[in-house]
């Protein structure tokens, strides 16, 4: 972490914890009593935070990760290829910074469906909570379509707003179309996770992602990437991204199926 940010975050730490200082001291002062100490301090509420937390941390990681490492093998293709300035890599950032853009919108709308759905959950309505994921995945495929159009028929324009150099530009937008053929799956992907973690199962989205971008999206699209294999460079690995992609969405599409088939009431989160 950056010094400046470090510096950053311990200003809004110590501004919130003074601007919010007179809350803290009276919840402060009821640890004095034995017995609220004891509840605040047990270790059963840590541990059912934990078992609701670690598999949704996993999954970012497993997602955020298998980008990360698509990005490290695009800059070892530079360098493999004498390139010095990192050409292939800033076409994957202006590509990848697009379609971060795009994603924001289906995440959102996974987050409104993982609420609405807790919330027909919470008051015994499972009509109402199978209703929600046909709703929300609608919405995200059909705002990802209008995305993958515009990346399919304007990534030189696209492209030419994040960067200058002709050269950049001309792999950021060889990347851009295949960024719109994943649109969809990456949508219905996001917005099925947010629907199951409103229906409490926080760990199947993580073992589907560790499946498909781990054993098929980045395996596959590092035999489409090296010499040794079909040697597409960036686009090879990309294509490999395409296709996890596809293969967690419709995994996550039958869970969700499959989920909401038995909801009948209110849910245990430990039991998911």
């Amino acid at each position: 972490m950056a010094p400046g940010c470090r510096w950053r975050d311990s200003y809004l730490l110590l501004s919130l914890a003074w601007m919010s200082r007179h809350e803290l001291r009276e919840h402060a002062r009821l640890l004095r009593e034995p017995a609220l100490r004891s509840a605040a301090f047990a270790f059963a509420p840590v541990a059912r935070l934990l078992r609701l937390g670690l598999p949704i941390g996993g999954q970012y990681a497993m997602e955020m990760g298998v980008f990360a490492a698509t990005a490290l093998l695009i800059g070892d293709l530079d360098a493999q290829s004498g390139e010095t300035e990192g050409l292939r890599l800033c076409g994957h950032q202006i590509a990848i910074q697009l379609a971060s853009l795009s994603f924001m919108v289906p995440l959102g709308v996974g987050i409104a469906g993982s609420i609405r759905v807790g919330w027909a959950i919470g008051r015994g309505e499972p009509q109402a909570a199978r209703r929600t994921p046909l709703t929300a995945l609608c919405c995200g495929a059909l705002v990802m379509s209008a995305f993958m159009l515009l990346f399919l028929l304007a990534p030189e324009f696209l492209a030419s707003v994040l960067a200058s150099d002709p050269r950049a530009v001309a792999w950021g937008a060889a990347l851009l179309p295949i960024a719109g053929v994943f649109q969809i799956g990456d949508g219905l992907q996001v917005t099925a996770i947010g629907l199951l973690r409103g229906a409490g199962d926080v760990r199947s989205p993580f073992w589907i992602n560790l499946v498909g971008y781990w054993a098929i999206a980045l395996p596959l699209g590092c035999w489409l990437a090296v010499p040794w294999g079909k040697g597409l460079g960036p686009q090879g690995l990309w294509w490999g991204l395409v296709a996890g992609l596809f293969a967690v969405a419709a995994a996550l599409l039958w869970v969700v199926r499959v989920r909401f088939a038995e909801v009948r009431g209110r849910i245990s989160v430990d039991a998911s």
